[in-house]
């Protein structure tokens, strides 16, 4: 899309994350639920490098 401003997914399971994509780059978040509030816990998201197959 030509006006996306984010991109993003939820991951309910043993704890709740909430991973956002911006054009500054991608964060992960994690519920705490002792204070409702997502938490910055993985900034600056990156994919790893490909392996020689593609799959390492």
């Amino acid at each position: 899309g030509e006006h996306l401003r984010c991109a993003g997914y939820a991951v309910y399971g043993s704890a709740c994350m909430l991973v956002l994509a911006t054009r500054e780059g991608v964060n992960g978040f994690t519920l705490d639920p002792s204070i409702g509030e997502f938490i910055l816990t993985s900034p600056n998201m990156r994919m790893p490098e490909m392996g020689a197959k593609g799959s390492q």
